[in-house]
């Protein structure tokens, strides 16, 4: 038997807005059923029941005890029908009204990192991930701060709140790194040499991508270069090509699902397949061949 605590808390801004929600959000069994945010939050569920298989108007999901779902505020949350009665612990943030409590930081940019996410991020994170671990005890966190609410608590969920962004922002391939970078840097020096150099990467992934080549094509030092990368995205430049290789590779998987998985790691620029599982599993919780396999099963459902 699952003892669910029934929340609905709130966080509010200077203004009296709201800028966080934490509530039980419940799914029933049954057709034309309607579970829906009334604004565009950013999302992030933990799924607290056995199981659940539902549809949004867009997706479909099958979730376990544990598993994470995280939704921009233009993904669908709408469910329309479902298989089970579920339950999750729901964090809701405003864009708007949070990102005015939250330090200045490019990463959390009201119309990129809350509105949308990276093409090859498919909102689930599963209950095996250890990213789905640590998200999973912010949460409760935040539900037991709420719970006893001592002097200082909204405090206390603020900084669970920008724990849990970062995690996403960092060890997800929510976003990439190109898509966070701020607008306002489009127009700089540094900026500009970064897009030459990232446009370079992005197309040839499938290759050996070393630190001198990328270097030469930015026209820098290698050591000025990937400071400057850091500096200006937040990231080691390893890191970006791995998730751009990761991403690309969720791409070929569903593109072309009779091709190998080492053939799949060599058009992404792994030389072996032990290498390319643990990159990928790293980055969306699964191995490459149950990724291909969950996708291709959501595909047929719908």
């Amino acid at each position: 038997m699952y003892q669910i605590k029934v929340f609905d808390e709130f966080i509010y801004n200077h203004n009296n807005d709201i800028a966080l929600k934490l509530t039980s959000k419940s799914v029933f069994a049954g057709e034309n059923i309607s579970v829906s945010a009334k604004y565009p939050y950013f999302e992030i569920w933990l799924m607290q029941s056995p199981r659940c298989s539902f549809t949004t108007t867009k997706n479909n999901y099958d979730v376990s005890d544990g598993d994470i779902l995280i939704f921009s505020s233009e993904d669908s949350t709408e469910i329309i029908s479902a298989d089970s009665n579920a339950v999750f612990l729901c964090l809701q943030i405003d864009p708007s009204s949070f990102g005015e409590m939250l330090p200045t930081c490019p990463i959390f940019d009201e119309y990129s990192f809350f509105s949308k996410h990276s093409k090859g991020f498919k909102n689930i994170i599963a209950m095996n991930n250890p990213v789905a671990k640590v998200l999973k005890e912010e949460l409760l966190r935040i539900a037991d701060v709420f719970t006893v609410k001592q002097p200082g608590y909204e405090m206390e969920i603020l900084q669970y709140s920008a724990a849990i962004l970062l995690t996403i922002a960092r060890d997800t391939n929510y976003h990439t790194i190109s898509e966070i970078m701020s607008p306002v840097d489009a127009y700089s020096k540094n900026y500009k040499i970064l897009k030459k150099a990232i446009d370079y990467i992005d197309s040839h992934l499938n290759e050996e991508l070393t630190l001198e080549k990328i270097s030469a094509v930015a026209e820098l030092s290698p050591n000025y270069f990937s400071n400057i990368f850091r500096e200006q995205t937040g990231v080691k430049l390893w890191d970006y090509i791995g998730e751009k290789r990761i991403i690309l590779a969720t791409q070929l998987l569903i593109e072309y699902p009779n091709d190998s998985i080492i053939s799949i790691a060599l058009k992404c620029g792994f030389n072996n397949c032990p290498n390319f599982n643990r990159a990928f599993k790293k980055y969306t919780g699964q191995t490459p061949k149950k990724y291909k396999t969950s996708i291709l099963r959501q595909e047929n459902t719908l």
